[in-house]
């Protein structure tokens, strides 16, 4: 079993490997869902349910996955308050 708190570190690099190379992904992949795993872009799609399918197909654990989408549209999100 991984040591979660490696496992963490791995997933926060992930997710600084996507934003740290949003530009180059979005003008690869524009308007796509992309998975990354150990800093690799290991999957995309533009739909997220093909593209978690695809994935687990091939033995990933969609658990343990930074997976995000690229859009040059701007994005507002609204975080219920409680």
């Amino acid at each position: 079993m991984l040591d979660m708190k490696e496992d963490m570190k791995r997933f926060h690099e992930d997710g600084l490997f996507f934003y740290e190379h949003y530009d180059e992904l979005l003008e690869k992949y524009p308007e796509h869902w992309i998975a990354v795993f150990y800093k690799e872009v290991v999957g995309t799609d533009t739909d997220y349910g093909r593209l978690l399918d695809d994935l687990k197909s091939r033995g990933f654990p969609l658990n343990r996955m930074s997976i995000d989408r690229v859009t040059a549209k701007k994005v507002k999100w609204f975080l219920p308050v409680r």
